[in-house]
């Protein structure tokens, strides 16, 4: 529940630069999606999209099996197989490497001392006050 620090910060940070920027950009879009480009490229866009959704293409990739699977061993194909085994061998080497690091220790370490000081700034009223002004409007019509 927002109580009277969160409205004096809110009111402190709608007049100054970022409401500004927050209400120009909002204009702006406003703007764009009212132009004859804006306008061209959103009818490009529904074409292409709707295009692109009867393509045999996609109708083939999202049918439903059959009931007959087939299942192919990659590693076992003259294309593919040799790239995945190569990366089966360097994904195990890289593994097996990290385990015994010290890049592994000093994660560790900072996971460990961070996580009290990141609990501390997500539950900031700065923190919350800063994911408002950043999220994007309900509804770009209704507010100009």
């Amino acid at each position: 529940m927002p109580d009277a620090t969160d409205d004096v910060l809110r009111t402190a940070v709608e007049k100054s630069c970022l409401g500004r920027a927050r209400r120009l950009g909002k204009l702006l879009a406003i703007a764009a999606s009212n132009s004859v480009p804006g306008r061209l490229s959103d009818s490009v866009a529904t074409r292409l999209t709707s295009a692109v959704a009867q393509s045999a293409c996609v109708r083939w990739l999202t049918s439903e099996p059959t009931g007959e699977t087939v299942v192919v061993d990659l590693e076992r194909t003259r294309t593919v197989g040799p790239v995945v085994r190569l990366l089966h061998r360097a994904t195990a080497t890289a593994s097996r490497s990290y385990r015994a690091s010290a890049l592994r220790t000093v994660v560790r370490q900072w996971r460990r001392a961070s996580t009290p000081i990141r609990t501390a700034v997500c539950q900031s009223t700065a923190w919350r006050l800063l994911g408002d002004v950043l999220k994007p409007p309900e509804n770009p019509d209704r507010d100009p």
